[in-house]
């Protein structure tokens, strides 16, 4: 297949560029080649775009699939809006019908945002999160998912025994870590309060052993650290390295309220921080230390963490992630990391459109004709006043 279109693609942080009338071809999924149109093409045999402009499609690199109900519920920080709303609807999603009907709906939402990969946490549920798989598995998007880990100060309903988590946990990794391309399994301990260190320990050493990813919260609230602080006397990157969870195959979604210690560590083991801006904002948890992470070259990511988060749409996520600094950053960064960025922390290969990627796009139909790339994404981020379609070949 050759699709004659205007592409719009991440370079850096600080650079995007755009590719006027050019041809791409497609063969068995991957890009086999981009070239620009010449007087010679013959447009019968072309899908003609040439009115659109595509981007890569989406990545969202942090969000909780059994939260999507409870977006908008405004008035808590975190602790107590985890209690008030979060955990319930985590209850929830035990019932097998409720899990299979919000899992199809909840990709369904991905599609139509422009998201094709996804890095989520189901329940505690063993049963339900295998529905979830079978509904991801069902959408052709790319999914990282697992089952949450808790085994301490939770609600009776949500709270494990160790052994049962890890071999629950275990279960379901072997039955889809990479069934298909598209498929991982991702080892999901809550956070440092509701999951103990040796659940932790174990966590992290089946993924090592495994070869998957894991992913967990670190230092998103100022009361969280204070309670992590006096349970554990170190701070919460401490404790985390003493568990052996961090390293480069580890996603730790916040990380805004650090300590010099905590920045070293995540620095000397490589770990990747995701920034969820929306829901910063939302559950009023603090300002992301983005020039300081960027400045130690610490791997970063960018995701909606819907329910705290709003939306599951990321170029809102970009708005909000501009809206959060206290600086201008530039308009290419977002979508750098929500494309590029989020690729190469993830190690797939997706997030670009050059030869030899997954032909993944988002289709961006403008009511006029936009063509030089800052504005492109000032429309994208700002506005909405366009349609977009996610093709996935």
């Amino acid at each position: 297949m050759k699709i004659l279109t205007n592409i719009v693609n991440s370079i850096d942080r600080e650079t995007v560029e755009f590719l006027d009338n050019h041809i791409i071809e497609i063969e068995k999924g991957i890009i086999a080649s981009i070239t620009p149109q010449t007087k010679n093409t013959a447009k019968s045999k072309l899908k003609d775009f040439s009115k659109s402009v595509i981007t890569p499609a989406l990545i969202d690199a942090h969000t909780h699939l059994p939260q999507l109900p409870i977006t908008g519920n405004y008035g808590y920080e975190l602790m107590d809006w985890l209690n008030n709303y979060a955990l319930p609807s985590e209850i929830e999603f035990e019932n097998l019908k409720y899990a299979k009907d919000l899992s199809k709906k909840f990709f369904e939402e991905l599609k139509r945002v422009g998201t094709a990969t996804a890095v989520i946490y189901s329940s505690i549920h063993r049963e339900s999160t295998n529905i979830a798989f079978e509904e991801a598995e069902k959408s052709k998007l790319r999914i990282f998912m697992g089952k949450v880990m808790m085994n301490q100060n939770c609600p009776k309903e949500l709270c494990e025994n160790a052994i049962q988590s890890l071999s629950e946990s275990y279960e379901l990794q072997k039955i889809w870590h990479k069934k298909n391309e598209k498929l991982q399994y991702v080892y999901s301990p809550r956070f440092g309060i509701s999951t103990s260190p040796e659940l932790m320990q174990e966590a992290a050493k089946l993924s090592r052993l495994n070869k998957t990813f894991l992913q967990t919260h670190i230092n998103e609230n100022k009361h969280e650290v204070e309670l992590i602080k006096n349970t554990y006397s170190k701070t919460y990157a401490r404790l985390y390295e003493e568990a052996k969870i961090l390293g480069s195959k580890t996603l730790l979604a916040h990380a805004i309220h650090n300590t010099k210690e905590d920045l070293d560590i995540l620095q000397k083991t490589k770990t990747n921080i995701i920034h969820c801006p929306d829901a910063n904002l939302f559950l009023n948890s603090g300002q992301f230390p983005l020039r300081e992470l960027e400045n130690r070259e610490i791997p970063i990511g960018l995701g909606s963490d819907v329910g705290a988060g709003t939306t599951l749409d990321m170029f809102q996520i970009m708005k909000s992630m501009i809206y959060r600094q206290d600086h201008l950053i530039p308009i290419e960064s977002p979508f750098y990391y929500a494309t590029k960025g989020n690729a190469k922390i993830l190690e797939t290969n997706g997030g670009e459109i050059l030869e030899e990627k997954d032909a993944e796009f988002l289709k961006i139909d403008f009511k006029e004709t936009v063509k030089r790339p800052q504005e492109i994404l000032k429309k994208l981020i700002f506005s909405q006043d366009y349609k977009r379609e996610l093709l996935i070949f």
